[in-house]
C-alpha cells in the first residue's frame, strides 16, 4: 500500500507543470457547457488550484518535492521501483485521496525533516493538497459522488442557486469533506447547507437547525 499510495504521489507532482495536464486544465469539465453553476465551480476550483501552483513556480521546483520524498523512503522501511516514479495521473478517485491521505498523515505530516528539506515539505503539501482537492472536486462533478443521497444533493443545489452561490463558497466543504465523511462510515443524517453561499455541515439532528440561515438535506436512510 505504501508503495502503491508513494507511486500516486510521484505521479501526481510529475503531473502538475507537464503540457498534457495543462491542456486538460484550459478544457472545460464535463457537462460545463450545459450548467452555469458548473461553470462557476469549474473555474473557482480551477482558480485556486492555479494559485497554489504558480506561487510554487515561483520559487521551487519539482525536484525539491522528489528530494524531500528520496528523504523519506532513506529514512524508513519503504522501498519503491525507479519505473513506480516515473507516468502521470491526471485523474484521482475518493479511495485513492483516502489513500494518499493516509500515506501522508502516517509518513509525512510528522516526519523531521533535515533544514534543507524543511522548506520543501511545507510546499509538498500545499502543492499536493491542492492538485487532489481540484481533481477530487472535479470528479465529484464529472462522474458523480458515488452515493445516491450526496448525488440528489449536488444536483439539487446546481439547479436550485445562483453562480455566485458557488462563487463565494467552500467546494471543499460539500465535494471533499462530506464525501470523505459519508464514505469513512460516521453516522451522518443530514447535510446543513448556508442558504447564501456553498457552506456545508454533516450533522445528526436537525431540531435546532437556524432555517432562515440553512437548508437541510437528508442523507441517511
Amino acid at each position: 500500500m505504501n508503495a502503491q499510495s508513494l507511486s500516486f504521489i510521484y505521479k501526481l507532482l510529475n503531473t502538475v507543470n507537464s503540457p498534457s495536464f495543462n491542456k486538460q486544465l484550459a478544457s472545460p469539465w464535463k457537462n460545463a457547457l450545459h450548467s452555469d453553476q458548473i461553470v462557476a465551480i469549474n473555474t473557482k476550483a480551477l482558480h485556486e488550484f492555479q494559485a497554489k501552483v504558480d506561487m510554487f513556480n515561483r520559487y521551487h521546483s519539482i525536484s525539491e518535492l522528489h528530494a524531500y520524498l528520496d528523504e523519506i523512503i532513506s529514512t524508513s522501511t519503504i522501498s519503491i521501483k525507479a519505473a513506480s516514479k516515473k507516468g502521470l495521473m491526471s485523474d484521482v478517485t475518493l479511495d485513492q485521496y483516502v489513500e494518499i491521505t493516509a500515506f501522508l498523515r502516517q509518513h509525512s505530516y510528522g516526519f523531521k525533516p533535515t533544514v534543507q528539506s524543511s522548506q520543501a515539505q511545507f510546499q509538498f503539501h500545499e502543492l499536493l493538497n491542492a492538485m487532489m482537492d481540484y481533481l477530487l472536486i472535479k470528479d465529484g462533478i464529472e462522474n458523480g459522488m458515488g452515493h445516491i443521497k450526496l448525488d440528489s444533493v449536488v444536483q439539487s443545489l446546481l439547479k436550485t442557486k445562483p453562480t455566485t452561490f458557488f462563487e463565494q463558497g467552500y467546494l471543499s466543504d460539500l465535494f471533499i469533506l462530506d464525501r470523505i465523511s459519508v464514505f469513512s462510515g460516521n453516522s451522518l443524517k443530514f447535510i446543513q447547507c448556508n442558504i447564501r453561499y456553498l457552506s456545508t455541515t454533516g450533522i445528526n439532528d436537525d431540531k435546532n437547525v437556524d432555517f432562515e440561515r440553512f437548508q437541510i438535506f437528508k442523507i441517511a436512510a
